[in-house]
């Protein structure tokens, strides 16, 4: 097991000195929307930290509306995320964190069952694409607050069933089961399928 701690790149020093195994950054940080050039830049910097940058959150910004896109056919979701899987795994990492709430988030208009088969389709993509370059993207359950779908443990096990992906897993989240007051057992459940988590008081 590796216990790494949730960080910005300016953030690394403390982090590493404290002793943690690794670092787990947004993903913005590898500048998806980007050109190659700037990228490169950015990256040396991330080469210098002393630190392993395992883990990335904050996979899709609110900007990119991944059941719109993919209802309009752009999926310029997915072509941001293509980038951004690329760009992880070329620093070494391996778990994106799919919490994402105001990109996934299900706008108005739209039923509950068109949103959660736009979110598999994604998360089908994501993960395909991901699969050679040895990336794991973990779904994080947010609380209603954040966001009005994925919002418990249980429903992210049974999304997570649905994409039938080996590189898509849950993220358990101790924060959001806590404010949601979910049963402990929905974690028992899906404990097989977890493959990162979330530590907050």
């Amino acid at each position: 097991m590796k216990i790494g701690f949730c960080g910005g790149i300016d953030s690394y020093e403390v982090i590493r000195d404290a002793g943690y195994d690794f670092i787990e950054m947004p993903v913005a940080v590898v500048m998806a929307d980007k050109s190659d050039e700037e990228y490169k830049e950015q990256r040396d910097k991330l080469k210098e930290m002393g630190i392993a940058p395992m883990a990335f959150n904050v996979f899709v910004p609110a900007s990119y509306p991944i059941i719109k896109n993919y209802m309009d056919g752009t999926k310029e979701a997915l072509k941001y995320c293509k980038v951004a899987i690329e760009r992880v795994a070329d620093l070494g990492g391996k778990i994106i964190v799919f919490g994402s709430g105001g990109a996934r988030r299900i706008p108005e208009g739209v039923d509950f069952d068109t949103a959660t088969d736009m979110l598999v389709e994604f998360a089908r993509d994501c993960g395909d694409y991901a699969k050679d370059f040895g990336v794991t993207i973990a779904v994080e359950h947010l609380n209603t607050g954040e966001c009005n779908i994925l919002t418990s443990i249980k429903e992210v096990g049974e999304f997570v069933k649905k994409v039938d992906r080996d590189n898509v897993k849950v993220l358990y989240d101790t924060y959001h089961m806590a404010l949601e007051g979910e049963d402990i057992q929905n974690l028992v459940d899906v404990i097989d399928d977890v493959v990162h988590i979330h530590i907050r008081d």
